[in-house]
């Protein structure tokens, strides 16, 4: 394995809370990301914008706070 590739992760800490789910389309959900270290929130509505949220950079995510 190339030695970049074992660079250490920061870790990351997020509170998600899911308000809605669809029962009969499992993938439709509703909810909110906060980002523990600045406080930031951010809403989703998809299994999708969940993972795109989660995948960004913690930086990127402090400036959309709500």
């Amino acid at each position: 394995m190339p030695r970049e590739s074992l660079r250490p992760v920061a870790p990351e800490s997020y509170v998600v809370r899911i308000y809605r789910r669809d029962v009969r389309q499992p993938r439709r959900v509703a909810g909110t990301v906060e980002v523990v270290a600045s406080g930031s929130e951010l809403s989703f509505k998809s299994l999708r914008e969940l993972d795109r949220i989660l995948t960004r950079p913690p930086s990127e995510l402090k400036e959309q706070s709500k």
